[in-house]
């Protein structure tokens, strides 16, 4: 068996074992059953890293992914010397959190290339544009990717309100 079928193989492992432990069941259609939305559990969830599904790409960047039906946490890790292939979304969103290292981000943005190192701390907003990542330290890059569609709608009132003393 190739190196590629094998991995792809871990791969859909990875997802079976995920959508058991987040209870996750194929739809007919794209649709519910029944038109009915299932329930949303107000339980806390504790997800351990070793439950996402991880990744490791040909260009050198681990990933884990987490993924949830209105969000996806990703946990990156970038090898010294690894550039990510230039992308871009249509819909989606993705914001980067700086943990550990210096990465270069590139965009493209009103006909013109872009450069700008990010560090601890630093907070990415990429949008839509055409970007990439390089990692040209001599030490491995860590990062969180948050992934959403947005919807237009303002919801600063409500993220800034919603806490309730018990």
């Amino acid at each position: 068996m190739s190196l590629f079928i094998s991995k792809i193989h871990h791969l859909f492992d990875k997802i079976r074992i995920f959508a058991t432990i987040y209870k996750i069941k194929p739809e007919r259609s794209g649709e519910h059953i029944n038109n009915q939305k299932p329930k949303e559990e107000n339980n806390m969830q504790i997800i351990r890293r070793s439950n996402g599904i991880l990744v490791e790409k040909d260009e050198g960047t681990k990933v884990v992914y987490h993924i949830f039906p209105e969000f996806e946490i990703h946990y990156n890790e970038v090898s010294p010397g690894t550039t990510q292939s230039w992308h871009h979304h249509d819909v989606i969103e993705e914001v980067l959190y700086i943990l550990s290292g210096e990465l270069e981000a590139h965009w493209r943005e009103g006909g013109k290339d872009h450069k700008q190192i990010v560090r601890v701390g630093d907070v990415v907003r990429v949008k839509n544009v055409p970007h990439t990542f390089i990692n040209s330290s001599p030490k491995p890059v860590t990062f969180v990717v948050f992934r959403f569609v947005p919807d237009g709608t303002d919801k600063h009132y409500i993220i800034k309100n919603d806490k309730h003393l018990e």
